[in-house]
């Protein structure tokens, strides 16, 4: 789709555009409108150069609501191509009534506001070629004749998708350091843990705890032995952190700076190699020590009430989990990894531990879900 375009003096219309901006606020300021009279078509093509000069998301819309170009930059966060154009409302990126109808509606509302002249700033709901939903900051104006028409418009789209999900992710990273000073046993702190890392890193999550000689790991809800985790698995566990933020990595590795008698570090696993961001490098030192810390005061408080800590007695009394796993793959025919899947959905439905869920169904021989 090409836009009306006249050779032309830019600074004859009153309009001038230098170098390229990293952002819609920085390209306002450089946007110098007289008010000169120029013709539409001149308008047009002196929009597509300040379009082109953002690193944000830029519509272009005539007098009639049409939007008749955007910007690289908007083409490669919704996936639409301006070949497609020109686009009329409701546009293919906007929410439909069925998916989103008060977003659909705020839409809507925003594009007849900037119709009229105004300047508006909000966060908004887009879509994705794919159906995917994008929440935007969007700025909009009105380029008005000296008469007080609408010649045209510009919308500029800035993604704050990623931003919200990282202020999301910090407040995940807070609520589990704070989860792990108030845990009052080794075995609610390691489901929590495993629960927080999974989600936090999204992945599957291992725990190794030493105090002197005993070891053992925490992974899929129940205690181990380190034998019996796949190589892969150990091999990251005695591995070392990386700042590498660039290169695809298999997992992440949480591993204390300092260490007392007690030590905790975990491995979560992705489902698949991507980057690592700084963001995640930071939070994982910072709860690679707070899960350490935890695990050395609960040991500490155990001694302090004269009961000596010890790991295998932690193992011992997840036997039972095991023991309901192997029911649940007698009764139903259930592979091990399922059957446990089942145990771990009902323990966090039911706001339970897994042991006394899996004791519970030794007793009474009732379902996981109907404890």
């Amino acid at each position: 789709m090409e836009l009306p375009h006249r050779e032309q003096d830019q600074a004859s219309a009153g309009l001038r555009v230098a170098g390229r901006f990293d952002s819609a606020d920085d390209a306002w300021p450089g946007l110098d409108w007289n008010g000169a009279p120029v013709e539409v078509t001149e308008v047009f093509g002196l929009l597509r150069t300040v379009a082109d000069s953002v690193s944000d998301g830029v519509l272009i819309l005539d007098p009639d609501d049409r939007v008749i170009g955007f910007n690289q930059a908007f083409a490669e966060l919704t996936g639409y191509s301006e070949d497609e154009g020109p686009f009329e409302p409701p546009f293919p990126w906007w929410p439909t009534e069925s998916e989103d109808a008060a977003a659909h509606q705020l839409l809507a509302t925003a594009l007849r506001e900037t119709g009229s002249g105004a300047n508006l700033d909000r966060d908004l709901v887009i879509f994705r070629r794919d159906r995917r939903p994008l929440v935007v900051q969007s700025r909009g104006t009105g380029l008005l004749a000296q008469d007080g028409t609408v010649v045209a418009r510009l919308r500029v789209v800035r993604d704050l998708t990623k931003d919200r999900a990282a202020k999301a992710h910090r407040r995940d990273a807070a609520q589990a350091a704070v989860d792990f000073v108030t845990a009052d046993d080794l075995e609610t702190l390691l489901e929590t843990a495993e629960r927080s890392l999974a989600r936090l890193f999204d992945g599957d999550a291992t725990i190794w705890v030493r105090s002197g000689r005993e070891q053992v790991v925490f992974t899929s809800g129940i205690f181990g032995r380190t034998r019996e985790l796949a190589a892969g698995v150990t091999a990251a566990l005695n591995g070392t952190t990386s700042p590498d933020t660039i290169s695809r990595r298999p997992g992440i590795l949480l591993l204390p700076a300092l260490s007392g008698e007690w030590q905790a570090k975990a491995w979560v696993q992705f489902p698949r190699p991507r980057r690592i961001g700084p963001d995640e490098l930071i939070v994982a030192d910072l709860l690679a020590q707070a899960l350490t810390n935890a695990v050395q005061r609960l040991a500490d408080a155990e001694r302090a009430a004269g009961r000596e800590a010890q790991l295998k007695e932690a193992v011992a009394s997840h036997r039972a989990v095991g023991q309901a796993v192997g029911i649940l793959v007698e009764r139903h025919k259930l592979l091990p990894e399922e059957a446990l899947a089942r145990l771990r959905k009902a323990s966090q439905d039911k706001n339970l531990r897994m042991r006394d869920l899996a004791e519970r169904i030794l007793q009474t021989g009732e379902e996981p879900d109907e404890v």
